[in-house]
């Protein structure tokens, strides 16, 4: 098994998975715990999954949740100030008292409103650019978060409805079919509206019953 780890897996689970087995044991697990979170949201959340229906307090309180939860995994990053410039601070940074440094939690960063990241910032747009980076991956890791729980309970929503949902499968030269029917309409249009020399329906037609002749052989 390879032991390469994204960040966020490291900070989740810093223990290596004992096998593959391991992983879907695992994997399993959490799944459970999600459809669990999605039935208890279902259950207790008026409005739930349609948002605009929910309170604003509820969907604040899930916010809260999902902004508790990156802050458990998210490492902040501390910046050395140099002549104005935000660098990454090594080592020989930390050690160094005079230097100028910032760390860029999260609670730092959300601390400002967004009428302060329009006004604060006009005279340091070095130090913005450090507060936006770690605002947007806050904010998107909440969005998507409440969107994958949004998503699970609508799709409780449809097992208890007993609806059945089932992957459609297409098959390739089905798909084939569609894109040649459509660049052959797209190549008598850009030889006769657009002038295009390049687009030759004749041998456009000859190179589709290359294919087909080709491809069924």
């Amino acid at each position: 098994m390879s032991n390469r780890k994204t960040l966020i897996a490291q900070a989740i689970n810093p223990v290596a998975f004992v096998s593959i087995t391991d992983i879907g044991l695992q994997h399993g697990k959490a799944e459970n715990r999600i459809d669990s979170c999605a039935e208890s949201a279902l259950d207790h959340i008026k409005g739930f999954p349609v948002l605009k229906d929910v309170s604003t307090e509820d969907i604040k309180s899930l916010r809260d949740g999902y902004s508790l939860a990156h802050k458990e995994i998210y490492k902040a990053v501390t910046y050395a100030v140099i002549n104005g410039q935000y660098f990454p601070a090594t080592p020989e940074h930390l050690a160094n008292k005079k230097v100028e440094k910032i760390e860029a939690t999260i609670d730092y960063a959300m601390s400002f409103t967004a009428n302060q990241m329009g006004t604060d910032f006009k005279d340091n747009p070095n130090l913005k650019a450090v507060v936006e980076k770690v605002r947007k991956a806050h904010l998107t890791y909440i969005s998507d978060k409440l969107g994958k729980l949004v998503d699970k309970a609508e799709k409780i929503l449809r097992i208890r409805s007993g609806i059945k949902v089932e992957r459609k499968v297409v098959l390739f030269i089905d798909t084939m079919k569609k894109i040649f029917d459509a660049q052959e309409k797209s190549v008598k249009v850009k030889q006769s509206q657009r002038g295009d020399a390049t687009a030759n329906p004749e041998k456009y037609k000859k190179a589709v019953e290359a294919f087909w002749q080709a491809y069924k052989a």
